[in-house]
Parts: structure tokens; sequence; C-alpha cells
């Protein structure tokens, strides 16, 4: 059309931001992001041609099963730590990792606002103080409580992700959920 760019504002390839009424804002996912997303369902549809859709129901039981073996549905909250969530540390890639992340909803968060306890521990190690010569360690079925400190996050539905950085192979495993956020009157 005359004067109409083809061209999204951000750029080839990329999708403005869109507003909700309620003062939200979601980034678009852009064509890289579709693209994957086609191929995860193109993949999806030769395994269930191939294998029948009871593999592919089960595909996705053992998908909820590992996310819940790992993060304690319900744990997200927010209250005077800020955000805090725990995991549960079943028998699977436990051990001493040497750096960590934290995403909010898709954003990077410092790792200076970022803190952890292991089991009943009574002091918490910052993000930024994980290194070679301070690592988290991890053991198998100990619960770990994570604190993340925000400014006060809409109520609703928030998707996490926790990067762990080890010195073995694959040198980076992370456990991604969306769950919702309560609030928690006390630590």
């Amino acid at each position: 059309m005359p004067g109409r760019s083809r061209e999204p504002s951000g750029g080839r390839g990329s999708v403005p931001e869109s507003r909700y009424p309620s003062g939200g804002v979601v980034k678009g996912m852009g064509c890289r992001g579709l693209l994957l997303d086609f191929s995860i369902l193109r993949q999806g549809i030769s395994i269930g041609r191939e294998f029948g859709l009871l593999s592919l129901e089960e595909f996705a039981r053992l998908g909820s099963f590992l996310e819940h073996a790992f993060y304690r549905p319900g744990s997200l909250a927010f209250g005077p730590e800020g955000v805090t969530f725990d995991l549960e540390n079943p028998l699977l890639r436990v051990g001493a990792f040497v750096g960590a992340g934290f995403r909010w909803d898709d954003r990077p968060v410092p790792p200076e606002r970022c803190t952890v306890r292991v089991g009943d521990a009574p002091d918490r190690l910052g993000f930024d103080e994980i290194g070679p010569d301070r690592p988290l360690r991890l053991a198998v079925g100990t619960p770990t409580h994570f604190a993340i400190r925000l400014d006060r996050p809409v109520a609703g539905h928030h998707r996490a992700r926790l990067e762990l950085r080890s010195l073995a192979i694959p040198p980076t495993v992370w456990i991604e959920f969306t769950d919702a956020l309560r609030e928690r009157e006390g630590p």
C-alpha cells in the first residue's frame, strides 16, 4: 500500500511491542521465534505420523513431569524477599555450578539482585558471588530456595528461567516455568 512500510517498525524481522489495557507490555516474538515454533510443530506432526498420537501424549507428559520434578508448583510468590520460588533437586544433573543467571518474563535480572539458599542453610549466596572458587552446590533431594529482588510485579502468570553454568558438558542447564504469582506474608 502506498505510504505504508511493509517492514515492522523495529527493523527487518522484528515485531513491535504491544500494550494490553492493563498496562502490561508484551514484546513480539519476531520471525526467528515463529520459525522455531513451526519447526517444533513440523517435528511433532512427523513423530505423530511415524509413531502415533500416543507418543506425542507421552512426550507432553514427560515434559510436564520433568518441569514439576524440579520446580515446586505454586511456590512462585512475592513478599519481603522479592520474588521467591523453590526447586526440588531430583536425581537429575545436580552438582557444583560456577555461574547462575535469571530471566523474568524474558528479561535478564542482574546477578546482584538474585540469591539462593540450599536446604536449611542460614546464609544466602548471591549469584554475583558464585564462581569456581565458590560454586553453588546442589545436593540430590535437598530443596533450594531462590529470591529475586524485583519491583512489585503485576499479578498474573509470569515466566521464569534459571540458568546454571558448570564446567561439565553441557556447560549450561536451565529450568523454565510459568506460574501464577501469589502474595507471601512473611519470609
